[in-house]
């Protein structure tokens, strides 16, 4: 499913948060500055606990040229708000 997505974010659910395990470098996700260990934490407005691992995921097979807001919270626990650009990076 990995070679589909636009995003270049690979995830996994950890305590019922949608975490980042890596940002492939080069990806839109890279780029917009998402880094292991973020918790996504809004997608377009909605929770992101709202959604399953899935769910989160499918959004991004979304076609390039999309625009997604994320809202992330760091590691640290600083909050912050990126806009990936899906594109094809592969």
């Amino acid at each position: 499913e990995d070679d589909y997505e636009h995003a270049g974010l690979f995830l996994i659910e950890r305590d019922g948060k949608h975490m980042v395990l890596d940002a492939r470098p080069g990806a839109p996700a890279a780029e917009a500055g998402i880094m292991k260990g973020d918790v996504i934490d809004t997608i377009d407005g909605v929770p992101a606990s709202s959604l399953s691992l899935q769910a989160l995921r499918a959004r991004f097979l979304a076609a390039p040229g999309v625009k997604i807001t994320l809202g992330l919270v760091a590691k640290d626990g600083a909050r912050r708000t990126v806009v990936l650009t899906l594109r094809r990076f592969i």
